[in-house]
């Protein structure tokens, strides 16, 4: 047997410092902070927010942050949304509004940077109309290092994004 692609777990030790390091590096630029927040929410628009009715969602940046929006005409679409406090408002909404083919909801999900040094974030996945909050689920993260929020980033800003199941 061969013993090519095997290393001993001193050399994987090494090389997990190495990639940490790495990581650190990049993210002293804001930069790199301001491509993983955009990048991530793209991704989240693809999989929650995006429809053939809506179109493709584009990352901007706001006064407080980054936010990814769309406006979903497809009454049938937004109805599909199950959380318990949208649900009866969406469903009023496409009531009041069965005529009016121009009528939509906005799905947004947004990043607020409280403060970039310490990696310290509110995320949120909002649905509104006109505007007017329909429904709004957010959480506070706050990372000690670089590498801690590019392992945790995207996992805990989906998790808001159940909003839109």
């Amino acid at each position: 047997m061969s013993k090519v692609g095997k290393i001993d777990e001193q050399e994987k030790l090494r090389l997990e410092q190495e990639l940490e390091n790495k990581i650190r590096s990049q993210f002293g630029s804001e930069t790199e902070l301001v491509e993983l927040i955009k990048y991530t929410l793209k991704n989240l628009s693809y999989r929650y927010i995006e429809s053939q009715s809506s179109g493709e969602g584009e990352v901007k940046a706001t006064d407080y942050g980054f936010a990814v929006e769309v406006n979903e005409t497809d009454k049938m679409e937004f109805l599909k949304i199950k959380n318990s406090v949208a649900k009866p408002k969406l469903i009023q909404f496409a009531k009041d509004n069965a005529l009016n083919k121009e009528a939509s909801v906005q799905l947004r999900i947004w990043t607020k940077m409280i403060n970039s040094s310490n990696y310290h974030f509110e995320v949120g996945a909002s649905i509104l109309d006109n505007n007017q909050d329909i429904a709004t689920l957010s959480k506070e993260l706050c990372y000690d290092d670089p590498v801690e929020m590019r392992n945790n980033f995207a996992r805990e800003i989906d998790e808001v994004c159940e909003l839109f199941v």
